[in-house]
């Protein structure tokens, strides 16, 4: 009988401890340096020359207390987000902006790396390694992923994935020294980003619905739920003694929808991460798209509305013990293992359809990024299920990750050059005002004026009602010397209401 390729240790067998981790990690590092290679040298511009240059050069005289007070976003009017360590690290290694970004880049290898392994460390428990560890750095190389891989600021994605997941198999191993170490990892996760917070149910939820007799899986979720709730709870009380409320906006700022913005659905929001996570493309580096009053909800309310039905039919008919079932161990194993894979994208995703969460950031490949991890799992489960020949498991997702690689390889062209990248925005999608917007900077700040005032027209015509796009083509206009633009967006600015 042929071996099960995607068996990491045989049923009872010891699994593969330290090995299956290194190989893991390295696999990941591997294929993510790859994938990202055309962005190691880069242009950096935008969140990473907020936070790897501008920030972190005015971070240098200030001591590593001061440093963990301070505000994600240092210079914007918004409520305060506390992402302390990636703030810490970011501040202790600045770099120029038109100097070398080998080292951050380096550093973005090395955390995805570390989420391969965490992610192996999981699997292993369930006696998996699906086409030797390849599954577990699949998601790396997702679409999805491209806005936590290429940007440097996706660092804070990767620290809170890597914390989620290795106190994800801390906790399921249980006692005193995994709890002690589960606990560890999930306050880096929170000190690093607020996208960590839905491991507080997902764990547990992961850990009742994985291995063992249902007594223990009980008992140690229940156990892991206190845990996480402890550190959660510490962590809330930091950021309330630093900025002495937890997440309240400064007074006469909005957290909602301003007057102009599209209003986004649940169903709508529902469908395309649902989209997004079941066809690998790459998500726009724009998060407020959605709202922008160009665009439509097209077929996503249905699509949303089929996902979460399917998604609830599913878990029901996992959860259901029939007869049939119970004799099969193994059948029953996968149903389970349906329900935690599901469950885990859904949990890591519900908190973004909150009213004040979508008014703020719609639309976020980081936000799906901790989900493809459930998603990973699924496929993981079915594949072992079907037991595929080790020559067919290696071909299918050997396949799978070429296309993947290809994908991000390309992708990762783009962040060369600001120009580079919003022009790919634009083209990717034509109704961003905010991508023609950025588009416009770029091509101002590399010369081209006439250029740069015809993207900054676009971004005006697409947004009539945010004065953003107004300023930015009176700015345009005034260094291209055409007054009769200028001349038309200070009016437009006036009749908004707002000073030029």
């Amino acid at each position: 009988m042929e071996a099960n390729p995607l068996e990491i240790a045989a049923p009872g067998a010891k699994s593969g401890g330290l090995p299956t981790l290194l190989g893991a990690f390295l696999l990941g590092f591997a294929l993510v340096a790859v994938a990202t290679l055309p962005a190691a040298r880069r242009l950096i511009s935008y969140d990473d020359l907020a936070h790897l240059h501008l920030y972190a050069k005015a971070n240098q005289g200030r001591s590593a207390a001061e440093i963990l007070r301070l505000p994600h976003w240092q210079d914007r009017d918004i409520a305060p987000q506390w992402r302390p360590l990636p703030k810490l690290l970011w501040s202790r290694t600045p770099i120029e902006r038109g100097g070398d970004a080998v080292r951050p880049w380096f550093l973005t290898v090395l955390l995805a790396g570390a989420c391969s392994a965490g992610f192996a460390g999981v699997l292993r428990r369930r006696s998996m390694a699906p086409g030797a560890l390849l599954l577990c750095a699949l998601p790396l190389l997702h679409g999805v992923a491209s806005d936590v891989v290429l940007p440097f600021v996706g660092q804070s994605d990767l620290i809170a994935a890597v914390g989620v997941l290795i106190a994800w198999g801390a906790l399921a191993r249980g006692g005193a020294a995994g709890m002690a170490l589960g606990a560890v990892a999930f306050a880096v996760a929170v000190l690093a980003k607020e996208s960590a917070f839905p491991a507080i149910a997902a764990v547990p939820f992961a850990i009742y619905f994985g291995a063992g007799g249902q007594r223990l899986r009980r008992r140690r979720a229940l156990a892991a739920f206190a845990v996480l709730a402890v550190v959660l709870a510490l962590r809330f009380a930091g950021e309330s003694a630093v900025f002495g409320s937890i997440g309240a906006a400064p007074q006469g700022a909005s957290r909602g929808f301003v007057e102009g913005e599209r209003r986004v659905g649940a169903a709508e929001l529902a469908g395309r991460y649902a989209a997004a996570l079941a066809i690998p493309r790459a998500t726009l580096v724009d998060y407020t798209f959605l709202k922008q009053p160009g665009v439509g909800a097209g077929m996503y309310p249905l699509v949303g509305a089929l996902a979460l039905a399917g998604a609830a039919a599913s878990t029901a008919f996992a959860l259901r013990r029939t007869t049939a079932s119970k004799a099969c161990a193994r059948a029953l194993r996968l149903r389970r293992d349906i329900v935690l894979g599901v469950g885990w994208a859904v949990l890591f995703l519900l908190p973004y359809g909150h009213p004040l969460i979508a008014a703020s950031s719609v639309w976020s490949g980081r936000f799906a990024f901790i989900s493809l991890f459930g998603v990973a799992w699924v496929a993981a489960a079915l594949m072992d299920f079907q037991r595929p020949s080790a020559r067919g498991a290696r071909a299918v997702l050997g396949c799978l990750a070429t296309v993947l690689l290809a994908g991000m390889f390309l992708r990762a062209g783009e962040y060369r050059a600001p120009k580079l990248l919003w022009s790919a925005e634009a083209r990717r999608e034509p109704r961003s005002a905010v991508a023609w917007k950025n588009l416009a900077g770029a091509l101002q700040r590399d010369g081209d004026l006439p250029g740069a005032l015809d993207a900054a027209k676009r971004s005006a015509e697409l947004w009539p009602a945010n004065p953003g796009m107004w300023r930015g083509l009176a700015t345009i206009a005034a260094a291209a010397g055409n007054r009769g633009e200028q001349e038309r967006a200070a009016a437009k600015l006036a009749e908004l209401g707002v000073a030029p």
